[in-house]
């Protein structure tokens, strides 16, 4: 009976096993979202999360699912990469990339924010600004265009919300 779970232990997967495998597979379904595979991708993720739950895959699949339109299931996501790094303003940006599609401008307004103090970028001050205008928040939503265009002056889509929006 000693040789037997002895022996088991030996050759059982150890931790170091499963975190060889999750990062595989974290790193596929990176390769496969890249791709444009975000099915692939969210197959990937899935297995990396059932190894090893952790931020970065929660980050990838709800990215993923927010390409095909699975908005619910990527906000859901983004939160639990939130809950395990609550300073990781990509998740913040991606989460509000979401909510943006679902009409939820407040909420991604907020996410944007969060985003922007962790960790400015011109594409997320042309992001907030796009919310703020679907909710008609046109002062809020030149401000940050106008922010983009400080970080990024070749960002033309920020110049032409600047232009459509200094002649109201």
């Amino acid at each position: 009976m000693r040789g037997i779970v002895l022996a088991v232990l030996l050759f059982a997967p150890g931790a170091g096993a499963v975190e060889d495998q999750a990062s595989r597979l974290y790193q596929a379904g990176k390769a496969a979202g890249e791709a444009g595979r975000f099915a692939e991708a969210v197959q990937d993720f899935s297995g990396a999360l059932k190894l090893k739950p952790d931020a970065l895959s929660y980050l990838g699949r709800g990215v993923a699912y927010e390409r095909t339109g699975r908005y619910d299931l990527a906000m859901a996501d983004l939160s639990r990469a939130l809950a395990l790094n609550p300073d990781f303003a990509d998740a913040y940006e991606a989460r509000a990339v979401a909510e943006d599609q679902k009409g939820l401008y407040e909420r991604a307004v907020a996410d944007y924010s969060a985003a922007l103090q962790r960790r400015p970028s011109a594409t997320t001050y042309f992001n907030r600004g796009a919310a703020h205008e679907h909710r008609r928040a046109y002062p809020q939503a030149l401000a940050d265009y106008r922010a983009a265009l400080r970080l990024d002056p070749t960002l033309k889509p920020a110049a032409a919300g600047v232009k459509r929006l200094s002649s109201r």
